[in-house]
């Protein structure tokens, strides 16, 4: 019987947050079907690890039924093309060998581990048919507009990359691969001769770009929605946010996600809290909500709860702080934000008060603001942030 193959890049620190994230797509199958063969492609594993790991499997399929496979990757062949490391090593780009690590399988879903499902993940394959039909590799959901993207050569013997590279430029953490046409194509060697070739300003995901141009298959927004769009919801009446999706369909993003993506510092093992939803709930609830029903690595996890419950509630306090006194009189908020802003970081005190749902995420932008321009008030940072203050209020 032929599997869903859902691949993964990870070491062995991240592995408890990859149990996650493996356990909510078992738990939001919700129906009988072909079994899941997740892949997890790293530099090493220990013994423990990985016997961990396997009871984890043998828990869940008891759910539903699931398989394992792990795949060491030499870094000899990024050395070999000169990819510069990312974090000190290769692993952000295990997934370019992808192909040919999975040899034999015909399609994977690839996903980051920073990622939790919140539907039936399956459906998300039912997309391959179209992307055979249009001779496609690859179902991405598109990143922010930027139309000053390019990939820039290192010589001038080859031209750099731009054009349809910005207006079809996607996030890499989630890709939808017909791995028959991946092989068949060269995308691998293709990609290994950018990434010696070009400057890449981020990384995997400007190879993947570059190498998958024209071959892309636009997916919904909601299969890889970053958390931070949940920032963008209340521009939609005012507004189209700076994204390739049309304000109805982040609108129905963000009312339905299928996956979140906790990407760059936004990560629920950090911050529980991060941003609040529109039905009024903390993302990061919900993958702790997941990390609770993790078999195996739950109680470990559970040792980073009360630090990330405490995270950012003094940046959050502090956000709230200012965005009250910018409500209340902008005329003098020039003078008064950096003085009470100084203050209350110097005191480090932070406000017991309720803070409204639907003040929440602004909040929590104003504080990082806040904080950023204490931190950088030697270079007057102080100066700007009643006006950076102000823009994001009108934004949001």
């Amino acid at each position: 019987m032929d599997n869903y193959h859902i691949a993964f890049n990870s070491d062995e620190n991240y592995i408890p947050y990859l149990s996650v994230l493996i356990t909510s797509m078992v738990y939001s199958a919700n129906r009988v079907d072909k079994p899941f063969c997740f892949h997890i492609l790293m530099d090493k594993l220990s013994e423990n690890i990985k016997e961990k790991l396997e009871t984890m499997i043998l828990e869940l399929s008891k759910i539903y039924h699931c398989s394992l496979e792990i795949h060491i990757i030499s870094d000899e062949v990024f050395a070999r093309y000169e990819v510069p490391k990312l974090n000190g090593n290769y692993l952000a780009y295990y997934r370019l060998l992808i192909g040919s690590v999975l040899e034999g399988i015909p399609s994977v879903l690839y996903l980051d581990v920073d990622m939790l499902c919140l539907c039936d993940i399956r459906e998300i394959f039912s997309y391959l048919e179209v992307m055979r039909e249009k001779g496609l590799v690859c179902g991405v959901v598109y990143d922010y507009i930027n139309n000053n993207r390019r990939l820039v050569s290192k010589n001038d013997e080859l031209p750099s990359i731009c054009g349809d590279y910005a207006k079809t430029y996607f996030n890499s953490g989630m890709l939808l691969v017909d791995l028959d046409s991946w092989r068949k194509l060269g995308i691998e060697q293709e990609s290994l001769m950018i990434a010696k070739n070009y400057n890449l300003k981020e990384h995997d995901q400007s190879i993947l770009n570059a190498s998958l141009l024209h071959k892309t298959l636009k997916l919904p927004l909601r299969y890889n929605l970053l958390v931070y769009m949940y920032i963008n919801a209340n521009t939609l009446e005012h507004k189209k946010p700076n994204i390739a999706y049309t304000k109805e369909e982040l609108s129905e993003s963000l009312a339905n996600p299928c996956i979140l993506h906790f990407y760059t510092h936004h990560k629920p093992w950090v911050d529980s809290k991060i941003y609040v939803d529109l039905k009024g709930n903390f993302l990061g609830h919900y993958w702790w909500d997941m990390a609770c029903k993790t078999p195996i690595f739950c109680s470990e996890l559970e040792k980073l709860r009360q630090v990330a419950d405490e995270n950012k509630v003094f940046q959050v306090s502090l956000g709230f702080m200012l965005y009250k006194l910018t409500r209340i009189s902008f005329v003098f908020s020039p003078i008064i934000v950096p003085i009470v802003t100084c203050i209350y970081i110097m005191l480090n005190k932070t406000i017991n008060k309720q803070i409204p749902n639907n003040l929440y995420n602004i909040s929590y932008e104003i504080g990082k603001a806040g904080i950023y321009a204490h931190n950088k008030r030697k270079k007057g940072k102080y100066f700007s942030l009643p006006f950076k203050i102000l823009n994001m209020v009108k934004k949001y």
